[in-house]
């Protein structure tokens, strides 16, 4: 990632609303210290990482407590955060205006079906998903896209990429765009 100048972001386990949680997932269980914890050895894990976003979190992005802890370890860090979104309940981009936090929350979700409710499934979905991203990134200057490393969705992007030149849009890193 750093040799081809890409953004390498740690992806930070945080509890949902279901499915199971991994090892060192961060709850709203957690004491602060253990939350800190959580993320520093997290950070450490991904040597050379200028950001961090949620994986899941669903349950502990709309936890306040949860979400300062959290985002006071990614400030005194020097890094950034963005938020993956996955309710609409997150609390993470008024905690980070209040701390100081660059952060940015994502636009669209590229490879969720379930989000996109495209009736054909994941491929109609990301295809759905896309077109949004493209409408957004027209309107407002920019869009946030996140997804699955998946070899679909790998795909996918490998050949619709190459065309964003050809609609005048241009690629850049979520680094350069948070505030």
């Amino acid at each position: 990632a750093r040799r081809k100048g890409w953004d390498l972001l740690v992806h930070l386990p945080m509890s949902g609303v279901q499915g199971p949680r991994e090892p060192e997932t961060i709850t709203s269980e957690d004491d602060d210290a253990t939350i800190a914890r959580r993320v520093v050895d997290a950070i450490a894990s991904v040597p050379g990482a200028v950001g961090l976003n949620n994986h899941q979190g669903s349950l502990a992005t709309a936890d306040r407590r949860v979400v300062r802890a959290v985002l006071a370890v990614v400030r005194d860090r020097g890094l950034f955060f963005l938020d993956s979104k996955t309710t609409a309940a997150s609390v993470a981009a008024e905690v980070s205006r209040e701390l100081g936090l660059a952060s940015i929350p994502r636009d669209v979700f590229l490879d969720d079906a379930r989000a996109e409710a495209a009736e054909g499934g994941a491929p109609e979905a990301r295809a759905k998903a896309w077109s949004r991203a493209l409408s957004i990134a027209a309107s407002r200057g920019h869009a946030v896209v996140i997804g699955h490393p998946n070899p679909a969705t790998v795909e996918f992007l490998a050949a619709k990429l190459p065309e964003l030149g050809k609609r005048g849009v241009l690629r850049a890193r979520v680094s350069e765009l948070v505030d």
